[in-house]
């Protein structure tokens, strides 16, 4: 058989390459689909206050490189002190710098930490008036066909569950990442300076971290939103069972012990996925935790 005849006798047969791209065309679409997102809530969020999210972006950019200037820090220090060990005569006045260093530093992420929680709470408000302004206004414009759709059930109660705290939560989680890529990046090029060929070892685990961490991700956001028809259900169940209209009718048809079956069996569910998710975002913490902590250590 010739090479030619290959793509005619195996037409449905992927070289490694295409196979290796195929592996990675879901994470490359989920991308794409955070990155559409991200920008359309930053767009969102500029409109809502642009001063705020200027603040935040300042305060997340200095947060992101306060690692790799602590490492340069304490590796400094610690040189000065080998080299005032080695002479019996030198003082240790010139150790002092990388001190004052050090303090300003820390001090300086002390300040930003409580800077971005209070730009975040001013933010969150804001988003509050706003979005929450926004769905009743458009709620308000919409026949009543669309609220009695059993295809528009899920959508109107994901819409009722508080929006601009979803939001305000993805909007923190964007700030959050973009830290952490800071972190790493000015850490990387510590690194690339410094001792190059740990770059070789560090830079594969980076990747395995990230791709761990955005199956974790995307896992919770598919369990959370496969569950808002239970969420649904498990409301209605709570307010048949203590809602002042319905109450003396569910005890008169001596409904309560259903009811509450089907709430428990709802709310069972939910505490069983719930401890699942923590053990996982527990995992991804830790690993996060060793990751950054090795990256530090090796800058020394």
């Amino acid at each position: 058989m010739s090479a030619s005849e290959l793509p005619q006798r195996f037409p449905n047969s992927l070289s490694p390459f295409q196979s290796m791209v195929s592996g990675f065309r879901p994470f490359i679409e989920g991308f794409q689909q955070i990155y559409i997102s991200a920008r359309w809530a930053l767009k969102l969020s500029w409109a809502t206050h642009a001063k705020l999210i200027t603040r935040l972006s300042v305060v997340t950019l200095i947060q992101g490189m306060v690692p790799a200037a602590m490492a340069l820090i304490v590796r400094g220090l610690i040189n000065a002190a080998v080299a005032a060990k080695q002479q019996p005569d030198a003082s240790f006045s010139f150790m002092l710098p990388w001190i004052g260093l050090g303090i300003a530093i820390t001090i300086l992420e002390s300040v930003g930490r409580l800077a971005q929680q209070y730009f975040t709470l001013r933010l969150n408000d804001d988003l509050t008036y706003n979005l929450t302004s926004r769905i009743l206004q458009h709620s308000a414009q919409l026949d009543v066909a669309t609220f009695e759709s059993p295809r528009s059930e899920d959508l109107v109660h994901r819409a009722q569950q508080n929006v601009a705290i979803h939001f305000a939560q993805f909007l923190v989680s964007i700030f959050s990442f973009a830290n952490r890529i800071l972190e790493i990046g000015s850490l990387t090029i510590v690194l690339i300076v410094l001792e190059p060929l740990t770059i070789v070892i560090l830079l594969p685990l980076a990747f395995l971290y990230l791709l761990f961490q955005w199956d974790l991700s995307k896992r919770e956001y598919i369990e959370e939103r496969n569950l808002t028809t239970k969420r649904r259900w498990t409301n209605y169940y709570t307010s048949l069972l203590m809602g002042r209209h319905s109450v003396s009718e569910i005890k008169m048809l001596n409904l309560a012990p259903l009811l509450l079956k089907r709430c428990q069996e709802l709310l069972a569910e939910f505490h069983n996925q719930s401890k699942k998710r923590y053990a996982r975002n527990f995992l991804a913490d830790s690993l996060t935790s060793l990751l950054r902590r090795l990256w530090f250590m090796v800058c020394w």
